[in-house]
Order: structure tokens, then C-alpha cells, then sequence
């Protein structure tokens, strides 16, 4: 991967108050019937499921679509290609981590890290990240097939001879890990105590 030349970016302009389906309406990628119909399947039998993903799974738009509509709704940048991402970048970011969160490392912004990640609304990962990190996190969008295959690709997860400093470097950052996902355990064992009591009071 060549050190000095980034990915090729889109920058979104974003356009307040449209929804995914009105954006998705707008550059025609699906038709009014295939939105009323992804619509009804949310307000019924599907309405645990977001409204893109209804959309894909009725093979009415591709996930690639959808990711691009979403980064335009949340005024995010979208990565065409991470094939030009160096060797350099993608070291920022232990794999470990980025194997976790499903992210992948593409700039420095200042003190800031933008990372193309896998789940773009997830405000949890995007500050956990940067407890581990220690700076700020901002996300970008790609297709989620391409990120996938990225991060699957055996030339990424080259093992690597460590020195002692790096490996006492993962230590620390896999013990963060460790520790962020202990105090999502214990909140999520609180919401179930809670909802623990309100079940009983129905009973």
C-alpha cells in the first residue's frame, strides 16, 4: 500500500431532515411502491428491524446503496477504496481492536482519528474506541462487503515480529478492552435486574 496517497473520499454535504428513504427516493435508487412497501413491513411484522435493512433483505436496494444514503443522512464521508490505506495508518489501531469494533484506521485529523467503521450509529463504539485510543473518534462509511473483506484479508492479519514495548502496548490496550467491556456487562446486568422488578410488579 503506498504511504503517501489516501483512498479516494466523497464528502457529503448532508440535507437536514431527510430520512434514509427520502434519500434513498431522491437519487432513485428505489421507487415510491418498494419504500411504501418496506414501510408497511416496518409498522408490522418487521418493526424490530431498521427500515435499510427491511429494504435489503427484500432485494430492493444493495447494502452498499444503503451505507452511502447513510453516511449522506449523518453527514459522513465515504470511502470509495480502501486498497491505497498504508501500512503506517493501519497500524494506529491494534487488530485486535479493530477486529472488535470493525474498523479500520484511515486518517489523523489533528488529534482526532477518523476510522471507516462497520456500524455507523453506534455511539458506544465510537466512545469506547476512544477510551482505548485516548482521542477523539470520528467515523466513516464504506461498503460493508469491502470493510469485510478487508479486515478478513490474510495480508492485513500478518503476524508481525513484536518487540518487548509493543507487546506490553497490546497488553495495555487489550486490558482496556478487557475493562470497557466489564463495565458494559455491569450495566447491562443493571437493566436486567430493573427489568427483573417491573416484570414481577406485572405478574
Amino acid at each position: 500500500m503506498s504511504k503517501n496517497s489516501r483512498p479516494k473520499l466523497h464528502k457529503w454535504g448532508g440535507v437536514d431532515g431527510m430520512k434514509l428513504g427520502e434519500i434513498l427516493l431522491d437519487q432513485n435508487l428505489v421507487t415510491k411502491d418498494q419504500l411504501a412497501v418496506a414501510h408497511k413491513l416496518k409498522m408490522t411484522s418487521m418493526s424490530h428491524r431498521k427500515l435499510g435493512e427491511i429494504l435489503i433483505r427484500l432485494n430492493f436496494v444493495s447494502k452498499a446503496s444503503v451505507k452511502r444514503a447513510l453516511a449522506k443522512q449523518l453527514y459522513l464521508e465515504y470511502v470509495a477504496s480502501l486498497k491505497t490505506i498504508s501500512q503506517s495508518t493501519l497500524n494506529l489501531v491494534d487488530q485486535s481492536i479493530t477486529k472488535l469494533y470493525n474498523v479500520i484506521p484511515l486518517r489523523e485529523d489533528g488529534d482526532k482519528l477518523v476510522v471507516i467503521a462497520l456500524n455507523l450509529t453506534s455511539e458506544n463504539d465510537r466512545e469506547n474506541l476512544s477510551r482505548l485510543l485516548g482521542r477523539e473518534i470520528v467515523f466513516a462509511a464504506s461498503d460493508p462487503e469491502v470493510i469485510s473483506e478487508f479486515l478478513d484479508n490474510p495480508e492485513f492479519c500478518r503476524p508481525e515480529i513484536e518487540k518487548p514495548y509493543n507487546l506490553r502496548l497490546k497488553i495495555n490496550r487489550l486490558e482496556s478492552i478487557v475493562e470497557v467491556l466489564e463495565q458494559d456487562i455491569k450495566i447491562l446486568n443493571q437493566e436486567v435486574h430493573k427489568l427483573k422488578i417491573i416484570l414481577l410488579g406485572l405478574e
